[in-house]
């Protein structure tokens, strides 16, 4: 399941108003319709078969919640972490020549500044972007390209295809981390769970209309707004809840700022 292409603000409030508003009006149909003096009758089975669907849906719900959550701090990481690697390659290549160096810390800029204007969007769909993967192979060419000369450039030289090695491990699990999504059958369990556990509600014999109507709403409001939050917090990437490109914003700021450019070359 994909997010809907608008706001995830308005997103979350159909989600939840939605839920709230059709569960409450069946509970009006409902009230009219089943016949009272049967479900009075069987509160005790409703009461033990609502306690075991309630539980068996709340362990669902969290074990999605902290998958989720898990998955969108992941992603978080793997960015920060990618953008680390992005600085200290940066910071490396200033032991190499001149040349070398503004070469390098040009290609690492560029594939830096590509992830944030090119591939954020792209991976809002879950896809790759060619043009920032080939920013990508333009840095593993500018380390291919380069012979270390002396002992001190072939020590830096070493560690920088090391920090190389683990960029391209981040960007591999940063990738998969926008393409991954909970799969569908999960979905159809949330939402027939959902649907199972507010049904029950309707079976207990509370004589107050307005108290049933108020306790069913907000159920179906508060299982909404989870479901709604499950929802936004799949997608690390997209909508409006969603993982920031200010790490690598802050690679660039610092190179443009010259923490790590040595002379007045413009990348």
């Amino acid at each position: 399941m994909l997010p809907l292409a608008i706001s995830t603000v308005v997103m979350g409030v159909i989600i939840v108003a939605g839920t709230l508003a059709l569960a409450v009006a069946v509970s009006v149909v409902a009230r009219r319709r089943l016949p009272r003096e049967p479900i009075e009758a069987s509160q005790d089975a409703v009461s033990v078969m609502f306690s075991a669907v309630g539980v068996l849906y709340t362990v669902l719900l969290a074990f999605l919640v902290v998958l989720v959550w898990e998955q969108f701090n992941g992603a978080q990481e793997r960015t920060e972490q990618e953008a680390t690697r992005i600085s200290n390659l940066m910071r490396d290549s200033a032991a190499f020549p001149p040349q070398v160096r503004d070469d390098l810390q040009c290609r690492l800029i560029t594939y830096t500044r590509s992830v944030i204007n090119e591939e954020w969007e792209t991976m809002a769909k879950g896809k790759s972007s060619p043009v920032t993967a080939a920013k990508y192979e333009q840095i593993w060419n500018g380390f291919y390209g380069y012979r270390p000369q002396t002992d001190h450039e072939q020590t830096f030289y070493g560690e920088s295809i090391s920090k190389l090695n683990e960029l391209g491990q981040e960007r591999r699990l940063r990738l998969i981390s926008s393409a991954a999504s909970i799969p569908s059958v999960m979905w159809i369990l949330l939402v027939v769970g959902a649907v199972v556990t507010i049904a029950y509600l309707y079976l207990f014999a509370i004589p107050a209309p307005l108290l049933q109507h108020v306790m069913i709403g907000s159920v179906a409001g508060l299982l909404g707004f989870i479901l709604f939050m499950i929802l936004a917090l799949d997608h690390p990437f997209s909508g409006d809840v969603k993982v920031k490109a200010s790490a690598y914003q802050s690679v660039v700021t610092s190179f443009d700022e010259g923490g790590y450019r040595r002379g007045e070359q413009r990348c």
